[in-house]
């Protein structure tokens, strides 16, 4: 009952206090919160491999989330996790595109790894951005700390399916009935909806072209291969291969969760 309350006070606090922000960010945003006029090569590269939007929210310990060694019980972690991806649905526009196309995101996998515990009272800060995509599954990295103090970190893995139907997989969209006949939805097209929401609004703007840049950017795959080349190269910057090499302990991250999940499976 506890958590429905609290959840209730995380959308109204999502909907009239957060600002709205797209889900790729701009390098002229990014110039602007640095105040500079100009981005170091290894800040350009951080972008265009993860050009997504990074959301921080605050979760309160209260005596609903500890157990009998009077700190956070570990189950609350996923609680808070879930308050924060749904206030980053919620602020990036994700929602809205989820309702126009009549999507329903759902949680198909959470990889969590626990570093300090959290006591009564105290304040947790939780930030969530999406981090790769693949065919099939939207990846979030979430971690959270207590001031300066890193607690743990989660990867989750998120699928959509159309509300009360099967879930988006490498099944091709067979026609314009799909919506209504159940079919599944094809891959390439579940993550431009999700993420660009409406393509001739932003053709219109002149923004097409960079999201579906972005987009592309996003798949693992492809995030992989390039910091592979990036690490190879000979740019001279004393913190490029230190970015370089965190990033792609990222998608190490993302990819060792997919393949785990392979021996996971249900076999007849």
């Amino acid at each position: 009952m506890f958590d429905w309350l609290r959840f209730i006070w995380c959308l109204i606090v999502t909907f009239l206090l957060k600002p709205k922000h797209s889900i790729f960010v701009t390098e002229e945003e990014v110039k602007k919160k640095k105040k500079v006029t100009e981005l170091p090569e290894v800040e350009k590269a951080k972008l265009n491999l993860l050009p997504t939007y990074r959301l921080i929210t605050h979760y309160y310990v209260t005596p609903f989330d500890i157990d009998w060694n009077f700190h956070m019980n570990h189950t609350q972690f996923l609680t808070a996790l879930e308050f924060a991806r749904v206030s980053y649905i919620f602020v990036t526009g994700m929602w809205n595109n989820m309702n126009k196309f009549g999507l329903v995101p759902m949680v198909m996998g959470i990889s969590f790894q626990f570093r300090r515990s959290v006591h009564l009272f105290k304040r947790i800060r939780v930030e969530t951005q999406l981090i790769s995509i693949d065919e099939h599954f939207l990846y979030f990295e979430q971690s959270c700390y207590q001031g300066n103090n890193f607690l743990g970190r989660g990867i989750v893995r998120v699928g959509v399916c159309y509300k009360n139907k099967a879930i988006a997989n490498k099944n091709k969209e067979k026609d314009n009935t799909t919506k209504n006949s159940g079919a599944l939805l094809a891959t390439e097209n579940y993550a431009k909806k999700l993420l660009l929401g409406d393509h001739d609004d932003k053709k219109k703007n002149g923004e097409e072209n960079n999201d579906l840049k972005n987009l592309e950017n996003l798949y693992v795959e492809r995030q992989v291969e390039e910091t592979r080349k990036l690490l190879s190269s000979n740019v001279k910057d004393e913190h490029f291969l230190p970015t370089m090499v965190n990033l792609m302990k990222k998608w190490e991250r993302v990819k060792s969760f997919v393949e785990h999940d392979l021996t996971l499976k249900e076999t007849m």
